[in-house]
C-alpha cells in the first residue's frame, strides 16, 4: 500500500526525524503508528463498552468540527485581548 501525505509540515518533519536519527522515513512512519496503535489499543482495552462508545462519540463530534469552515481566523489571543494585553 502507497501512502500519498499531503500536509508539507508532517512531510518536514518526517525527513528531519529520519536525518536525526539516520532512519528511513518509513522506518519513522513506522514506528510512529505503531506506537500510535500499541496506545489506542492500549487505551480500548482498559475501557468499559459504556466509556469507549462515549470515547468514540466524542471523536465522531471531532471529526465533525474538524469540517466546519472558520469564520474568525484570529488567534485565541487575538480575541481575547486588545493591543495593550488587557482583556477586551
Amino acid at each position: 500500500m502507497d501512502i500519498q501525505i499531503d500536509r508539507p509540515d508532517v512531510e518536514h518533519a518526517i525527513h528531519q526525524l529520519s536525518e536525526l536519527r539516520g532512519q528511513t522515513p518509513a522506518d519513522i512512519v513506522g514506528q510512529v503508528m505503531l506506537g500510535e496503535l500499541s496506545k489506542e489499543l492500549d487505551l480500548r482495552a482498559r475501557l468499559s463498552p459504556e466509556r469507549l462508545a462515549w470515547l468514540d462519540d466524542v471523536r465522531k463530534l471531532q471529526a465533525h468540527i474538524r469540517t466546519l469552515p472558520v469564520l474568525d481566523d484570529r488567534s485565541p489571543d487575538e480575541m481575547l485581548y486588545d493591543a495593550d494585553g488587557l482583556p477586551k
